[in-house]
């Protein structure tokens, strides 16, 4: 769920259309779900998350660009802020979730940065910030 876009936008709080596919897929499990969001309204979800994990592979994944938010701040003002996602990944990995922290892109962070994340996720993603494409204008 998402690779363009957040299944968590602030509409879903009365839309609750990734909740209703979530409970649809408990019915109809896939191999494999990986959850990619920012938004802390994931734990909204926990317990729906919790039941499709028994029936299949589930991997939550939480942007988290930076553990500072000066820098998140400028690079993203409307994103949730920092505590709040990673006070969302403690609660889904303490729910035995498995959990990655997608830092994408890498922004400025401080040294504390790994250990943050170190116990409430099974993975790290990193992905650097390339401006444009590489084609250099020949699209």
């Amino acid at each position: 769920m998402s690779s363009a876009t957040d299944p968590y936008q602030p509409m879903e709080r009365k839309a609750r259309i990734t909740r209703s596919l979530l409970e649809e897929m408990i019915d109809h499990p896939p191999d494999f779900l990986q959850i990619q969001t920012r938004s802390p309204l994931i734990t909204r979800d926990i317990s729906l998350i919790s039941k499709l994990n028994e029936k299949c592979n589930v991997l939550v994944s939480m942007t988290i660009e930076t553990d500072r938010e000066d820098v998140r701040k400028i690079f993203s003002p409307f994103a949730p802020s920092i505590p709040l996602r990673i006070q969302a990944l403690t609660q889904i990995h303490q729910a035995g979730i498995p959990t990655q922290a997608s830092i994408s892109p890498v922004l400025p962070f401080t040294p504390e940065f790994p250990q943050l994340l170190q116990d409430i996720t099974n993975h790290i993603w990193i992905d650097t910030l390339n401006i444009g494409d590489g084609s250099m204008g020949k699209r």
